[in-house]
């Protein structure tokens, strides 16, 4: 379930500004148990996980 949240994440996050699409994840989202609330949150952390990684290189 984690992975697939960050995988959902990431695909979001490079089509954030299609809200059709949005709108099919949410639905996606919901039916496989996770609430958006935490997938937003989800999505919100995931660019500072990534500028840390970066900065540790």
């Amino acid at each position: 379930m984690k992975t697939l949240s960050i995988v959902l994440t990431d695909f979001l996050q490079k089509n954030e500004r299609d809200p059709l699409l949005l709108a099919k994840v949410k639905k996606a989202i919901s039916n496989i148990g996770l609430s958006f609330h935490v997938f937003m949150i989800i999505h919100r952390l995931q660019p500072i996980r990534l500028k840390k990684l970066n900065e540790s290189k």
